[in-house]
């Protein structure tokens, strides 16, 4: 009696473990809708280095020539701005958010959260972005959650496998019976060896190893019924338990033409058990990004009329900037640095803009350049002056993540007569 105590404590945990998982799926089902939510957080901003802060406090010189201190502060009891310690900084979620054209491609980054509710030790909750652009639907690679109980199901299977290919002879030696062979050519040194070799093979043993050989996909099939998946999977994470939500970035580099302007990313899937699905998930609400590209600023009006400009233009337009540079690096004006930028040849675009007039694009176009370099008393300078000059420039910060990352950083909005900009 004492022996088969462990057997039944072992079998009502079990019980119970799949009662809970019943009830899950239930509670899941019965909701009619369920799909994995996306979305999109301010953090993120690329790999663009963030600035630091020294003290909370920035000194940088606006538009007018006027030393001016940044500094992080909130509103008090009176209505005036007051100074505040620095503090981590808050994630807001959203539904959409800006990319940004570099070089040719854009990088598409959302934040997937799978909540406590879809996490089970039995379930393999398989998860497949949907890209969406210009109307057609791509997927993208999978992402996979992993109950402890089914990948250890899955890895005990494929050690089933193993042993049936370990169980395959791949040596020929193997099937003669090699003490009756020598002891025979021994006594017979001029027979055939040829022959006396397919005498003495054992046929029972090559015959039940061929069929062992070609019974090897039906085994793979029969044995590893929910195999482990590589290919084509961007995570496979495994849960040891139900805790709560999981969350993980996943990032898309994709290529970009100039007709694109905006792409949408939803999320579909479905949770397995064993070989078989029991739950179908909605696809969820799309995450949608607005593309943009440095080309917009391209400067139209100052433009020399012949055909390598116009076509440097046309290049700039249609994203070969390669090409834009070739045509138009003799000309050493905006257009050109613009065309080094998008290249991300972010020195020869800094020496061009040295010898080009002042300009709100020169001034915004500066303000990306140093943002790129980590400088962000200068990029901070050349933002202001450029909104400054061209008040527009204000919504186009919001669309370049250089420029974007300097305004969250720094809440860009409150200057107060006292030259102090708080945020």
């Amino acid at each position: 009696m004492k022996k088969a105590i462990p057997y039944l404590v072992l079998a009502a945990a079990l019980l119970l473990q799949a009662c809970s998982t019943g009830r899950k799926l239930s509670a899941l089902n019965r909701e009619g809708s369920v799909s994995v939510p996306l979305s999109v957080s301010e953090d993120m901003a690329g790999e663009i280095p963030e600035p630091s802060v020294m003290d909370g406090k920035l000194l940088v010189t606006d538009a007018q020539g006027r030393e001016i201190m940044i500094m992080r502060a909130i509103r008090d009891d009176d209505g005036d701005m007051a100074a505040t310690d620095l503090l981590e900084p808050s994630i807001v979620m959203a539904a959409f958010r800006h990319a940004a054209i570099r070089e040719g491609r854009v990088e598409l980054c959302f934040d997937v959260t799978v909540p406590a509710e879809m996490q089970d030790s039995r379930w393999q909750l398989r998860l497949t972005p949907v890209l969406t652009v210009l109307g057609e639907d791509r997927d993208l690679e999978t992402i996979l959650v992993t109950g402890e109980e089914y990948r250890r199901a899955q890895l005990e299977a494929m050690e089933r496998y193993r042993r049936y290919l370990d169980g395959i002879i791949t040596d020929s030696l193997e099937f003669l019976h090699r003490r009756d062979l020598r002891v025979f050519m021994e006594r017979n040194s001029g027979f055939s060896y040829v022959l006396a070799r397919d005498h003495y093979t054992d046929r029972l043993k090559v015959y039940l190893n061929d069929r062992r050989v070609a019974g090897v996909d039906d085994a793979y099939r029969r044995l590893v019924r929910f195999p482990v998946v590589t290919e084509g999977v961007r995570l496979d994470t495994v849960i040891a338990g139900d805790g709560g939500a999981l969350s993980y970035r996943y990032s898309q580099v994709i290529a970009a033409g100039p007709e694109l302007r905006r792409a949408l990313v939803s999320m579909k899937g479905a949770i397995y058990m064993e070989d078989r699905p029991v739950c179908t998930l909605s696809r969820s609400e799309p995450v949608t990004f607005y593309i943009s590209s440095l080309s917009t600023l391209a400067d139209t009006s100052q433009s020399p009329e012949s055909e390598d400009y116009a076509l440097g233009l046309e290049a700039i337009r249609t994203g070969d900037y390669a090409l834009a540079v070739s045509l138009l690096k003799r000309y050493g004006d905006f257009n050109t640095a613009l065309a080094y930028a998008a290249l991300g040849y972010d020195a020869s675009a800094l020496s061009v803009l040295d010898g080009v007039a002042p300009s709100a694009r020169k001034d915004y176009l500066l303000a990306v350049l140093y943002s790129r370099r980590g400088d962000e008393r200068s990029s901070v300078e050349c933002f202001l002056r450029a909104c400054a000059e061209d008040p527009s420039m204000v919504h186009r910060g919001n669309l370049d993540p250089e420029i974007s990352i300097i305004t969250r950083k720094y809440k860009l909005k409150h200057l107060q007569q006292d030259e102090t900009l708080y945020y």
